[in-house]
């Protein structure tokens, strides 16, 4: 086999060097009594082409929702053993600006990263979304100190989801979102691809009602005092725009929108050449 043939190889360039030949020139094989030369040599190369293998992004296991009014707290979140990426989506209506994004928002005690950011208008509700790579599975410990010191006026609904098939390296893409006082939020076109997820939390301050999506569906909606909230997912071919429309209506109708690409994951194999073959030497080798 392959391994026998670089034993031999090796040990005919150990003489050669051994014996300060010049040249290594043609190998003679005999049979013993001096009978013709005879060598079998049989040598395949196989040569395998380079393949990339594409995954794709998916929630694992359900999403979860958090209700509370108080400016700091936790919560906990169990991730199973194949989560790559965890999001959060957070919205509330303050009237300080960067509500939700003065301090860190803290998993198992380092800063997640911020997404879509849409906390900086007063006056209209406040959407931001937070992605944490996860580096262990069990049980995640979701932190939160909200800036200043009053609390969202009607509390803050969180959502959390868990996914796999991520580009951990560059786990985000494009991301968008709005505030705004109209009853319909969009995140804008998001360049995206087969393979990708966008994941999208809106919310609104106003009497709850069901919320209806385009170009997404929704995985949980969640009613606090006067504040509605929602998580929805996309699958993309190519650029999306994804929007919520009547997740609330009533008092104010005011809301938001945050979206973002969760890259889906590639890897690279090849090429390559792999030997195969089989050596078989009967006689006598000589050098000159």
């Amino acid at each position: 086999m392959g391994q026998e043939t670089g034993d031999m190889l090796q040990e005919l360039l150990k003489y050669y060097h051994s014996n300060k030949m010049e040249n290594l020139t043609i190998l003679k094989i005999f049979r013993e009594k001096f009978l013709k030369s005879i060598v079998l040599l049989l040598v395949i190369f196989q040569f395998t082409p380079g393949l990339l293998f594409s995954a794709t992004v998916s929630r694992v296991g359900v999403a979860v929702s958090n209700t509370s009014t108080a400016n700091t707290g936790s919560i906990t979140f169990n991730a199973s053993s194949t989560s790559q990426l965890i999001v959060v989506g957070v919205n509330g209506i303050q009237s300080t600006a960067n509500f939700f994004t003065t301090n860190n928002l803290l998993i198992n005690g380092s800063a997640a990263s911020i997404g879509p950011d849409f906390d900086g208008t007063t006056g209209l509700p406040y959407c931001v979304m937070f992605y944490f790579v996860a580096t262990t599975t069990g049980n995640h410990v979701i932190q939160w100190d909200w800036g200043g010191t009053s609390t969202a006026q009607e509390g803050v609904v969180m959502s959390v989801a868990a996914y796999t098939g991520v580009n951990t390296s560059n786990p985000i893409g494009n991301t968008g979102g709005q505030q705004d006082s109209d009853n319909n939020f969009t995140t804008g076109s998001l360049s995206a691809s087969t393979g990708d997820m966008i994941v999208a939390h809106a919310g609104v301050f106003g009497t709850a009602s069901a919320a209806s999506w385009n170009n997404a569906t929704e995985v949980l909606d969640v009613f606090f005092n006067s504040e509605a909230g929602a998580l929805a997912e996309a699958s993309p071919t190519g650029a999306t725009t994804v929007s919520a429309d009547g997740i609330g209506s009533g008092r104010d109708g005011t809301g938001c929108i945050g979206g973002m690409v969760i890259n889906h994951s590639t890897s690279f194999s090849g090429p390559y050449i792999k030997f195969r073959g089989k050596v078989n030497i009967r006689g006598i080798v000589k050098f000159r």
